[in-house]
């Protein structure tokens, strides 16, 4: 992100390819307040023990983009983002999920 949007008072740092840190530690990091941001697989909340969100690893589970919307701006989204939260992790909702946060 260029420093002009945020005049100066944001700094990001991409690490791709968990060159930061590996795949159970980054969660830990996020939860720890090490990192801020992450971009992870849904199944890799699966051993912290939100392993409904592996269903969105499935490939074709759902037909299409609007079927996929309907589901995670749905009950079952809120459902997905409120364990995320009980597990120290805030996740960035999409859509008319943000409305309920």
């Amino acid at each position: 992100m260029r420093r002009k949007y945020t005049d100066g008072k944001v700094k990001v740092e991409v690490y791709p390819n968990s060159t930061l840190y590996k795949d159970k530690e980054e969660l830990e990091a996020l939860q720890l307040g090490a990192v801020q941001m992450l971009a992870p697989s849904n199944s890799k909340f699966g051993p912290i023990g939100i392993r409904n969100s592996k269903v969105f690893d499935l490939p074709y589970i759902l037909s299409d983009l609007k079927t996929l919307r309907k589901v995670t701006d749905g009950p079952l989204g809120a459902r997905l983002l409120k364990l995320l939260d009980s597990k120290g992790i805030p996740a960035l909702p999409t859509g008319t999920t943000a409305s309920r946060r």
